[in-house]
């Protein structure tokens, strides 16, 4: 979200994250068990070394993401997340965290065929501060992700 002019930049800084629902669907590697279909992933992220990158590392920032499962096929799962906590590159960690890296991630992830990472926010719901009146944003797919997750159907054992 951003804000086309000052005004509107500097209302939406004040608000604070708990007033933003994102969620987000991701194409990642792997299958869940069925206990690991949902579940909250309460891990601390922070940096590693140098770089941009970052892990699950007992002194990190508190870090939560919200996860369920919405389909499977073999080798791939199509998942979507929340983020409770907004830290840099929290679902691609978390995700790599559970085993189950994104597609096209070559940071957190292992090469593939896909040219991005499979991650895409779909949805945005919070309080306008102009009107004072509940927004609620849902974008569809991007067309790549739809052709990642069509090819990998039809590779279905």
């Amino acid at each position: 979200l951003v804000g086309k002019n000052s005004v509107a930049h500097a209302r939406f800084s004040k608000m604070g994250k708990d007033c933003f629902i994102k969620k987000y669907h991701a194409i990642v590697h792997g299958n869940f068990s069925k206990e690991q279909e949902t579940g909250i992933i309460n891990a601390p992220i922070g940096k590693l070394d140098v770089g941009v990158k970052r892990g699950v590392v007992a002194n990190g920032q508190r870090s939560i993401t919200k996860y369920r499962v919405l389909d499977q096929v073999n080798g791939a799962s199509l998942v979507e997340l929340q983020l409770l906590t907004g830290r840099t590159h929290q679902i691609r960690v978390h995700m790599q965290y559970l085993g189950h890296p994104l597609y096209g991630d070559l940071l957190y992830g292992i090469k593939d065929n896909f040219e991005r990472q499979a991650l895409n926010c779909f949805y945005l719901k919070f309080d306008d501060p102009f009107s004072k009146c509940k927004q609620e944003i849902t974008i569809s797919e991007p067309a790549d992700m739809k052709c990642l997750w069509q090819s990998l159907i039809s590779n279905k054992l």
